[in-house]
C-alpha cells in the first residue's frame, strides 16, 4: 500500500514541481515544491483521499519532508490489512 500512496502523493505534488514528480526521499521543502498554501492543500488532499484525520500534533515538517515520510504518515492512519482478507 505504501508504494501506491507514494505514487499518488508524488503525482499530486508534480503540479507544483514544474512537471517532474519529487523522488521518494527528496526534501520537498528544499526543492521549493512546498509553500504554506501548498502544504494546506496537500493536507486536505491526504485527508480526503484516504479518509483520515491528521492530528495537530502530527503537523510537523519532519512528517511532510519527503514523499516517503508522507506515505508513512498516511499508512499509520490506515487500518491494517490482515493476510487472507
Amino acid at each position: 500500500m505504501t508504494d501506491q500512496i507514494e505514487e499518488e502523493v508524488a503525482h499530486y505534488l508534480k503540479r507544483y514541481n514544474f512537471g517532474a514528480p519529487p523522488g521518494r526521499d527528496e526534501d520537498i521543502f528544499r526543492i521549493g515544491t512546498i509553500t504554506s498554501l501548498v502544504a494546506m492543500q496537500l493536507l486536505l488532499f491526504i485527508e480526503k483521499r484516504w479518509s483520515i484525520k491528521v492530528a495537530n500534533s502530527e503537523l510537523r515538517r519532519e512528517n511532510f519532508e519527503t514523499v516517503g515520510k508522507i506515505a508513512a504518515l498516511v499508512n499509520s492512519h490506515l487500518p491494517e490489512v490482515k493476510a487472507g482478507s
